[in-house]
């Protein structure tokens, strides 16, 4: 997969793409292209300074979701985090690399290890752990 095709696109809430996305929105539309699977949008179902709101969204999401323990990560997983005290997701473009797009910001890949263990989760949706 080329992930740059998902780089240096700008933020907006509830952004669903193509021209700019929030961060569940660039989660959503990476994993798409690249596994065939299409996740819930849930452009109507939370605010991104609503921390409960998103919480819950994570929670009631993880229904085919695993965990993964860091370091074993692999394209696809999806990684929760918080970022400037905020509940944050991303996808794993490789293992210790993650896309994402931050508030204000443009979405990049980091190393993961920018996050922190603490405050990280990664998780393999079940069809994608088929493979």
């Amino acid at each position: 997969m080329d992930w740059s095709d998902f780089v240096g696109l700008p933020w907006s809430e509830r952004g669903r793409g193509p021209q700019s996305y929030d961060c569940w929105g660039l989660l959503r539309a990476a994993f798409e292209v690249g596994t065939g699977i299409e996740l819930p949008s849930h452009a109507g179902a939370y605010s991104a300074a609503d921390q409960a709101e998103t919480r819950a969204l994570i929670d009631g999401a993880r229904g085919e979701w695993d965990g993964v323990p860091v370091g074993q990560e692999r394209p696809f997983d999806g990684a929760v985090m918080r970022l400037n005290g905020e509940l944050h997701v991303g996808i794993v473009v490789r293992r210790g690399r993650l896309l994402h797009v931050r508030r204000g910001a443009l979405s990049a890949i980091e190393p993961i290890s920018r996050f922190g263990t603490n405050d990280l989760e990664l998780y393999r949706h079940r069809r994608v752990g088929q493979s």
